[in-house]
């Protein structure tokens, strides 16, 4: 009798033991694959592209730059006003599925 009670504990325990760790388990969401983007992930920038002087838009308070590495391109943004009091720069993509 006390060697089945203790077989019963045992599988109860490995039972709860079980359904908490399979409720732990975490699922993996990929957010932005940029190997499947291809070259342009249509980044839009804050603050957007305005007309200065000369009737050329550019990019306020952005640098972007084209690099290669391991025989990808990609692209990289740099804040080029840094210095300047309260800045906000963001950068925002609509390929984010």
């Amino acid at each position: 009798m006390e060697f089945s009670g203790g077989i019963r504990h045992l599988l109860f325990s490995y039972v709860l033991i079980n359904g908490i760790l399979i409720t732990l388990e975490a699922k993996e969401e990929v957010l932005l694959d940029m190997r499947a983007a291809g070259r342009e992930l249509g980044w839009l920038t804050w603050p957007p592209n305005v007309e200065r002087e000369g009737s050329q838009k550019s990019q306020v308070g952005w640098e972007v730059h084209q690099r290669t590495l391991n025989g990808s391109q990609f692209y990289t943004y740099q804040v080029c006003n840094v210095e300047e009091r309260e800045q906000d720069n963001w950068l925002r993509t609509t390929f984010i599925q």
